[in-house]
């Protein structure tokens, strides 16, 4: 649960049994926790004993307790212990087809004159088609450490807030990385848009925009809290800090980040206004379609109605024809095969003048029709 190292100046740290753990004036006594919040007093006593009275329950329950940005807080006359809350960060991606976002792996210290003591958080992965985060594994976390124990020994670290300035120096490494994540994202979904048919529903294009600006939110919100002014590098996190380059070093990572992640924003900004545009073409152009095919049904329906029409015109004629030479009646070849032939000539010879006359009337009302619809509409004069 609690493990100890001393780190000296030019060596790397010396593993030794926690019964045996001491501050020292000629080294920084490191403390590593592995607890949960719940587990604060038990772990308050095994550590007062090693940093003093200084060290207060408070102390401990807050350091136990993730926050949910990072932050720094002031403990102690003058503010000389200092609990700082970061973040490492590392993206995750897997081939083919597989997940993408961003692990986060916050860590939280406290720092005094002559002790370091920081504890590592669960990480909580944010990924693209996820509406909530899930729990990930921790993977970086050894790697870290070993890399801070090189820059102690080549940059000649000497206090906790030096080991600390290390630590931040390291995770912000990953920020980095981080945000190229996020472009890629983007530019995999601007290559998906332009390539894919205009058919596709504008709403598959809006939901990985809208999760991409959930996990930039998630990178950017995390760099802003842990934010310091450029001329407070080497005293905002840490006091005591004698690698004040290394903190300017931090300083520049992050605002450097932050500069690109609003950059980011903008983009992600004029993709929602390109898919918007699209949804409009789209919108447009389907209503066109939908106009024209209501145009053409329409077109089909005088048709097969004036057929219709035409039809019973013609048939009406011979049955009238038909229904006089059937009348009781005294009629021209009556009782003879002339009047049957007359009866026939008849027939034919009204129905087609009917169909004549029923097609020549169409036509000019068609014209008449359709000249009417492409006429402009002459304005009254004012």
């Amino acid at each position: 649960m609690i493990t100890a190292n001393l780190w000296r100046l030019g060596t790397v740290p010396e593993a030794i049994p926690l019964e045996e753990a001491a501050t020292s004036a000629d080294a920084v006594m490191v403390l590593t926790v592995e607890a949960a919040p719940d587990d604060a007093e038990r772990v308050h006593r095994e550590l007062q004993r090693i940093c003093g009275d200084q060290l207060t329950l408070e102390m401990v329950a807050d350091l136990l307790s993730p926050d949910e940005l990072p932050e720094v807080k002031q403990f102690g006359e003058g503010g000389h212990i200092r609990k700082v809350s970061s973040f490492g960060v590392r993206p995750l991606a897997t081939e083919p087809k597989g997940d993408s976002g961003l692990v986060f792996e916050p860590i939280e210290f406290l720092a005094g004159d002559r002790w370091l003591i920081y504890h590592w958080q669960p990480c909580r992965a944010y990924l693209l088609g996820y509406a909530e985060p899930g729990d990930a594994e921790a993977q970086s976390r050894d790697d870290i450490e070993n890399e801070v124990a090189k820059r102690w020994v080549d940059q000649g670290g000497q206090t906790p807030g030096d080991l600390g300035v290390l630590f931040l120096y390291e995770l912000a490494l990953g920020y980095t990385k981080a945000r190229k994540t996020l472009w890629a994202c983007l530019n995999d979904w601007e290559q998906e848009f332009y390539s894919h048919p205009t058919e596709r529903d504008p709403i598959e294009f809006v939901k990985p925009l809208t999760e991409l600006h959930r996990l930039h939110g998630q990178l950017y919100r995390r760099l802003a809290g842990l934010n310091v002014p450029r001329e407070r590098a080497d005293s905002g996190w840490f006091t005591n800090v004698h690698l004040g380059a290394t903190a300017l070093r931090v300083d520049e990572i992050i605002d450097r980040s932050l500069r690109n992640l609003s950059g980011f924003s903008d983009s992600l900004r004029q993709s929602v206004s390109l898919t918007q545009s699209y949804a409009t073409v789209r919108h447009f152009a389907l209503a066109e379609e939908q106009k024209k095919a209501t145009e053409e049904q329409k077109k089909a329906t005088e048709k097969l109605q004036h057929r219709f029409e035409v039809g019973a015109a013609v048939l009406l004629v011979p049955t009238l024809i038909a229904g006089i030479y059937g009348a009781n009646t005294s009629l021209p070849g009556g009782g003879h095969w002339s009047g049957f032939v007359a009866m026939v000539i008849l027939m034919v010879v009204g129905s087609g003048t009917a169909y004549t006359l029923l097609e020549r009337g169409r036509g000019p009302d068609q014209v008449v029709t359709q000249a009417a619809r492409t006429a402009p509409v002459n304005e009254p004069l004012s």
